[in-house]
């Protein structure tokens, strides 16, 4: 309806514009062809179209006036065939002898007009009548070049540029009616209207400005509250995304503590204790930091020493007991020593568990096998997480990193549970650590990720 209020306005304003132009196009040089009017005809008071025209038509058409009667009565089509011999020899000779150049300067000059005006003198209509009564067209200018007397006139000629029209007869047996015109303009006549016309335009282009400055901010502030809604939908989608892997490990952890075996062994219970503390702590983490991916950076991370090996341990322990399937396999192999690293806790958890999601979620084989591998090189960490997944084509790796996007080419099913936000939040904790991150993927040999971890001394 907006969009549709908006077309009506600007349909409103043409239209008023346009009626502005045409009533200046009509009103265009009034006082000044008045003046040429009044001039013009003064000049040629005892004369026809300009001083000498008329002994040039009398001489053409009143020589003659017997022969065409003649022809008249014998013929029409005769009449019209001979008359038009006449009539371009008047013609021609009218545009020899033609003064009306001579004329239009003198008045231009004598009544100080514009000097850019360029004219056009005109034989419109040559009528004949033999008895004083009826006339007999034999020439009708329709528009056309041929009775035009001079040339660099105006490129159009009408009822706008037309300065004066002028019919002369006589009603007596024997003679002829003419009409002829006399048309001038400047060739900048469209750009004299529209400096006539600069404040309506100006009040017509600021209103239309005005209304769309009105709609941009509206749509703005829409946009706005568009991103509000968003910006609330993402931090519901992510605790939802984030409390699975704790509570899944609590859960499973508790169904363990409840069966019999284990609780008859003391030894047994201490870890699973030890787990539903951790995942506990997470949780509470969670809610006390109130998750919002969206504002992370270097400055929002609680960062701590910590050895990089024992944390590795301790996240696959609880990852590995969450695990429903005994079609994954996750194997470790520490090729480095107690690798002293500064990092955020919290993050880093969440960073390495959504990889191991992605490994197994997007993976058709039948054993689904996840490696992790560190080792020190050039006073860093490197942190490899391979699997033997679907990979990535070169297609989708644009685009791996932007939240809510899932790949689901080459997937069995084509489908895989998830948000889309695991790999978002894992580029935002590799930026925000200033760490560096390099992935090597095809679609036949699964995916490698190498996170590399400046080492603390």
């Amino acid at each position: 309806m907006a969009f549709i209020g908006f077309i009506v306005l600007v349909s409103v304003q043409c239209f008023l514009i346009y009626n502005t132009y045409k009533l200046k196009d009509d009103e265009f040089y009034s006082t000044e062809k008045n003046i040429l009017k009044d001039a013009y005809r003064s000049s040629i008071r005892n004369d026809k179209i300009f001083p000498g025209g008329q002994a040039i038509i009398d001489r053409y058409l009143l020589w003659n006036m017997a022969k065409f009667d003649s022809l008249n009565k014998i013929s029409k089509n005769r009449l019209i065939s001979y008359s038009k011999l006449v009539m371009d020899s008047m013609i021609l000779e009218l545009k020899q002898k033609n003064s009306i150049d001579r004329l239009m300067y003198q008045l231009i000059r004598e009544n100080q007009l514009d000097t850019s005006l360029t004219w056009a003198s005109t034989i419109d209509v040559i009528s004949l009548s033999f008895d004083g009564a009826n006339y007999v067209p034999i020439f009708q200018r329709n528009g056309g070049t041929k009775g035009i007397l001079n040339s660099g006139g105006p490129a159009q000629l009408n009822k706008q540029n037309e300065v004066t029209a002028i019919t002369v007869s006589s009603p007596t047996a024997y003679s002829y009616a003419a009409s002829f015109a006399l048309h001038a303009d400047t060739p900048y006549r469209t750009l004299h209207i529209l400096k006539s016309m600069a404040l309506p335009l100006a009040i017509s282009l600021f209103s239309i400005l005005v209304v769309v400055l009105i709609y941009y901010f509206t749509f703005r502030n829409w946009i706005q509250q568009k991103k509000l809604a968003e910006l609330k939908s993402d931090f519901v989608n992510s605790i939802t995304h984030e409390l699975h892997t704790p509570l899944s490990a609590i859960i499973v952890a508790n169904k363990s503590l409840q069966n019999e075996r284990i609780i008859e062994d003391k030894n047994k219970i201490l870890p699973l204790t030890a787990v539903i503390d951790r995942q506990s702590q997470r949780l509470k983490t969670l809610f006390g930091q109130v998750l919002d991916i969206t504002v992370m950076n270097a400055s929002s991370l609680q960062k701590e020493t910590l050895i990089m090996e024992d944390l590795l341990e301790e996240l696959l322990l609880d990852y590995r007991l969450q695990l429903t399937s005994n079609q994954v396999s996750i194997s470790y192999t520490n090729d480095s020593k107690s690798s002293l690293v500064l990092l955020d806790k919290f993050w880093t958890t969440t960073m390495i568990n959504n990889i191991l999601d992605n490994g197994i979620k997007y993976n058709n084989s039948k054993l689904k096998e996840i490696k992790i591998h560190t080792k020190q090189a050039y006073e860093k960490l490197m942190l490899i997480i391979s699997d033997n997944g679907i990979g990535i084509s070169d297609k989708a790796r644009r685009f791996i990193f932007d939240k809510f996007y899932r790949n689901t080419d080459g997937l069995q099913n084509n489908a895989t549970n998830g948000l889309g936000l695991g790999l978002f939040y894992t580029k935002q904790c590799i930026d925000a650590h200033n760490w560096e991150l390099e992935i090597l993927s095809n679609e036949t040999s699964g995916t490698f990720f190498i996170i590399r971890i400046p080492l603390e001394k």
